[in-house]
């Protein structure tokens, strides 16, 4: 579930499909527009991670009730955002279904969209590694030059601090749509050996996914400390992190340059089990004791 991504084989047939869901309705409750614009990046970027060539998408559109004039502004503003993403990457919007009136005493649910992409998969059979593999490796945060490091509206963090500014669409979302192009074509090349969309709670949170789902007992060793706080934080849309062997970083930096994007290595991958950010160590055993536990979006005062 916290993926968000199936691959599907198909019989008699070798390419197969890869499908992915997102619909983070914080980004929404901040902003419709960029809400809307933001999940269609976001599942396209997860499909991007593994290689796959999106055919088509679907909506889920669920908000107030129309006739109010503001329930009306926020459906009819996460659908232009919907349809402005579509338009940009040039993957079709074939279908979905609607849920309007939703309302608690009279107050709207946010209007939030849930997107749905099909894609095609070449490899269904050896999917992309969304794991950490091997000691050793580089871990590189893969983005569009343009994106800030301190958009963090929308983010968990945002909601957990109250810091209340509303998640904003990219300010080049041409450079977003380059961006999914070259992952999608990076993701299986030779000497990159995982890829990951950064999700819910940013690029810290993502990249401890990738670690507790590794096997072997492998570790990390992180290259920025927690004082870059943004850079781990935010949830800005696409972002990926990329696992690549220490031999193909240089094409890596210069495949990067020729497509006008950014990447810098965040991390690398060790032997020894212990997650290190900055001064911090933990063990596998304490990061899941925390990892597991519920969390309250209850705003600060």
């Amino acid at each position: 579930p916290e993926r968000g991504l199936a691959i599907l084989p198909l019989k008699g047939v070798a390419p197969g499909l890869a499908v992915a869901v997102a619909g983070p309705g914080r980004w929404a409750a901040d902003g419709a527009y960029g809400a809307g614009f933001a999940t269609v990046s976001r599942v396209l970027a997860v499909l991007a991670a593994q290689g796959a060539e999106p055919l088509g998408l679907t909506d889920g559109i669920n908000a107030g009730n129309p006739y109010k004039p503001e329930a009306f502004q926020a459906l009819a503003s996460l659908l232009r955002g919907i349809a402005d993403a579509a338009r940009l990457t040039g993957v079709p919007v074939t279908g979905g279904n609607v849920s309007l009136h939703n309302e608690t005493d009279g107050q709207a649910i946010w209007p939030t969209g849930i997107i749905g992409v099909v894609g095609r998969h070449d490899r269904p059979r050896q999917p992309v590694p969304d794991a950490l593999q091997a000691a050793g490796h580089a871990l590189w945060l893969i983005h569009p030059p343009a994106r800030p490091d301190a958009m963090l509206g929308g983010s968990v963090w945002a909601r957990l601090t109250g810091w209340g500014a509303p998640y904003s669409r990219s300010p080049d979302p041409e450079a977003d749509r380059r961006a999914l192009e070259w992952v999608r074509r990076h993701a299986t090349a030779p000497g990159v050996r995982a890829c990951r969309a950064v999700g819910d709670g940013g690029t810290l949170l993502t990249l401890t996914r990738m670690w507790l789902a590794a096997e072997g007992g492998v570790g990390l060793e992180t290259h920025i400390g927690p004082e870059a706080g943004s850079v781990w934080v935010n949830e800005a849309v696409p972002q990926w992190i990329m696992e690549v062997e220490a031999n193909g970083q240089d094409r890596l930096v210069q495949s990067l340059a020729d497509a006008g994007l950014t990447g810098f290595r965040i991390a690398t991958v060790t032997a020894d089990g212990i997650f290190r950010l900055g001064s911090f160590e933990w063990t596998r055993t304490e990061v899941l004791a925390y990892y597991r536990q519920p969390y309250s979006e209850e705003v600060t005062p």
